[in-house]
């Protein structure tokens, strides 16, 4: 029965072209739009991808001080991370790392601007970068203050050209370094983790000096599995304490937050709490739907004409017999066959899109992917798209009288 279905759909679509033609123009764009987005989402809840190290880590990325006369919201200090954070037991891991910062390179007589970042050696466990050539520096390397970098595939070919990297010395305003590894520049894992460049955190005198609990560093926590999420997270709320109280003279509150990848998002979005997560799925949910309902209703009332544009059809099958339930799975199987074409086409739209929004630059480090979870979005989104425009039209043609579907007539 299915392939019989499948056989009038793709006769009925072939014989009526234009109108094909339009509705996979416009189910294209939609659903590539809709695809842009969800995968864009889904790399920004999933930094390194599904999976990996990154995506598991969390996070101690704000700290929030008050007193009578001052109200601070600033990224934590490397001091006050070193001593509280990475003395906890219950993670696996724990890296701390500063912001990115702007260095500069001369070559040729050009002026390069790099994102630099300092990271401890631990970061290279957690952020799993594939190397072109050599390899992360190491403890030792941070320990004794090393001048040792590594650097990402576009800065060397911008400094070295086709020529290998490691072992050259890479100068910048920031001080010269020996190149120890290369990362592609394509597998960049999120904004936190991305740069140009890597040096030994120890190279940043600043934040080695730096007495106040606010700074400019953060720190990945990682956990071994991940039920060990709860016991980390009241560990972390047994350290905090301990710094209320070392600040309890200078500060009357202190705030900081152990955050997933998907609660940094949420909390961009301005939804915090336990609840967030939930609350910024559905509304997320609840906004592609409203994006595809009006082209959604467009395609209704498209396919309402088409169906009426063939009432004789109609007339004549249910004057066979055909039942109103075979005639409604017709027309709906028509309607998903159709969007599902237009899926197909709505997902190398996507990969051209996400390659030229890659490559760009317009987002720093961006690197938007369609993985197979994002492809079962789509496949979902398709298929609700398809049998949404296709069930009004449908219910509307089974009301069609045999005799009335004859004559041409609607009511």
């Amino acid at each position: 029965m299915l392939k019989n279905y499948l056989k009038i759909a793709y006769k009925v679509l072939m014989r009526q072209k234009f109108f094909t033609f339009v509705s996979l123009f416009g189910i294209s764009i939609t659903l590539t739009i809709v695809f842009v987005v969800v995968a864009m989402v889904d790399t920004m809840l999933s930094p390194g991808g599904r999976g990996s190290k990154l995506s598991q880590t969390l996070y101690v990325d704000m700290i929030e001080l008050r007193n009578e006369n001052n109200d601070i919201e600033s990224l934590p200090s490397y001091n006050l991370l070193d001593k509280h954070v990475r003395t906890m037991t219950r993670p696996a891991v724990v890296s701390i790392i500063s912001e990115r910062r702007s260095t500069s390179v001369y070559v040729g007589g050009r002026k390069l601007q790099l994102d630099l970042m300092y990271a401890d050696a631990a970061f290279w466990d957690i952020a799993e970068f594939h190397f072109l050539e050599g390899g992360p520096y190491q403890k030792a390397n941070v320990d004794n203050v090393d001048a040792v970098a590594v650097i990402n595939e576009r800065t060397r070919a911008q400094v070295f050209g086709a020529a290998p990297a490691v072992g050259q010395t890479i100068e910048t305003t920031s001080g010269a370094f020996r190149v120890t590894g290369v990362v592609p520049t394509n597998e960049m894992p999120g904004p936190v983790a991305s740069a140009d460049m890597w040096v030994p955190i120890t190279q940043s005198r600043s934040m080695m000096a730096r007495e106040q609990p606010y700074g400019a560093a953060h720190a990945l926590v990682l956990p071994a599995r991940s039920s060990d999420v709860p016991a980390i997270r009241q560990e972390f709320e047994d350290h905090l304490n301990v710094i209320r109280a070392d600040l309890a003279g200078t500060w009357d509150s202190v705030t900081c937050v152990l955050a997933s990848p998907v609660e940094l998002v949420t909390k961009e979005f301005g939804q915090t709490g336990s609840g967030s997560t939930t609350m910024f799925v559905a509304i997320f949910s609840a906004l592609v739907i409203l994006f595809m309902l009006l082209p959604a209703m467009n395609l209704v009332n498209m396919n309402v004409s088409r169906i009426f544009e063939r009432s004789s059809e109609i007339g004549v099958r249910k004057a066979f017999g055909a039942s109103v339930s075979a005639l409604v799975w017709q027309f709906i199987i028509e309607n998903v066959l159709l969007t599902l074409v237009g899926g197909a086409v709505a997902i190398v739209l996507t990969v051209i899109s996400l390659d030229i929004l890659n490559d760009s630059g317009v987002l720093a480090f961006a690197h938007f992917t369609i993985n197979p979870y994002v492809l079962v979005y789509s496949l979902i989104i398709s298929l609700f798209f398809g049998v949404f425009s296709g069930a009004l039209p449908a219910y509307r043609m089974s009301r069609l009288h045999p005799v009335e579907a004859l004559r041409g007539v609607t009511t």
